[in-house]
């Protein structure tokens, strides 16, 4: 039940990222941290199955940092270049676009995303948990039976929609004019 500092302030000391994701085919949770704190990442991975945290302000946050984007996708030289790979590849699929519209981010509520996340991230049933590195076989064996093996799981399989539209004919050449040089 704490707020973002109160995460942070307990949690301060610790060398880790958990970045849970969802893609237009996948949803998955990456990390890494310094092998004392494994145990660490492997109850926040639990707990973003088991009692994810939806807040308004975490949601403005996201929202806002998006809005320079939607109103000027060519402000960034490096997010430009990227955005016109993706476009090139995937044409105008909404799945893939990585700036929506001003209208479909102020459609965006706090129980959309609550609900598209605990449909991807409540079942465990079709997810594989891959860890490498360095660290003791059996302890690893130990934690991972009790916060990725005791995960909820019915044994179903995600649909999620057809595949990547085809990859285009031939050769794409395309130019970004981007930034203020």
């Amino acid at each position: 039940e704490l707020d973002a500092v109160e995460v942070d302030t307990v949690l301060g000391s610790a060398d880790f990222t958990v970045e849970p994701y969802l893609t237009a085919n996948h949803e998955g949770i990456w990390g890494d941290a310094a092998t004392a704190d494994l145990e660490l990442v492997m109850q926040l991975i639990h707990l973003y199955f088991t009692a994810p945290r939806f807040t308004q302000t975490a949601l403005d946050s996201v929202l806002d940092s998006d809005r320079p984007y939607i109103a000027d996708p060519l402000s960034d030289p490096d997010f430009a270049s990227y955005d016109a790979f993706v476009r090139a590849r995937y044409g105008d699929d909404e799945r893939y676009l990585l700036v929506p519209t001003a209208a479909q981010i102020d459609a965006i509520t706090l129980a959309s995303v609550e609900r598209a996340f605990r449909g991807r991230f409540s079942n465990a049933s079709d997810w594989v948990f891959v860890l490498s590195g360095d660290f003791d076989p059996d302890e690893v064996v130990d934690l991972a039976r009790r916060y990725l093996g005791t995960l909820v799981g019915d044994g179903g399989k995600d649909d999620l929609g057809p595949g990547a539209p085809s990859m285009p004919a031939g050769i794409t050449d395309v130019t970004v004019k981007s930034g203020t040089g």
